[in-house]
């Protein structure tokens, strides 16, 4: 089995919208952990719908499955592996963020 040996690329979406509150606790969380990533901020709502449907269309995980992408916030980020295979991961709403792999990983993040 391959060994996690670094994550990079981690982009963290947010945009003005119905869910800001959810937004701001994802990146209070964010920010306490220490986790560096690249903030995606799409403050015109003009925006949004073409944001969703952009990131729906990506394969996510080692499975490569599609998701469906409705709301921010939005974070995710590369898992880089000792035997060269990578997967983008996906976390999508607050309590997905809570829960992921980077949190727990966050001191390979580069």
């Amino acid at each position: 089995m391959a060994n996690l040996v670094k994550i990079k690329d981690v982009k963290f979406y947010t945009g003005l919208s119905e869910t800001a509150s959810d937004q701001f606790a994802a990146k209070k969380l964010l920010d306490d952990a220490g986790v560096k990533y690249d903030l995606m901020a799409y403050n015109d709502a003009s925006q949004h719908s073409n944001v969703f449907s952009a990131l729906s269309t990506w394969v996510w995980g080692p499975e490569k499955q599609n998701k469906q992408i409705t709301q921010f916030p939005i974070l995710h980020w590369t898992e880089c592996f000792d035997d060269f295979e990578t997967h983008v991961h996906v976390a999508h709403g607050l309590d997905e963020i809570k829960a992921c792999t980077l949190l727990t990983n966050k001191d390979l993040i580069k």
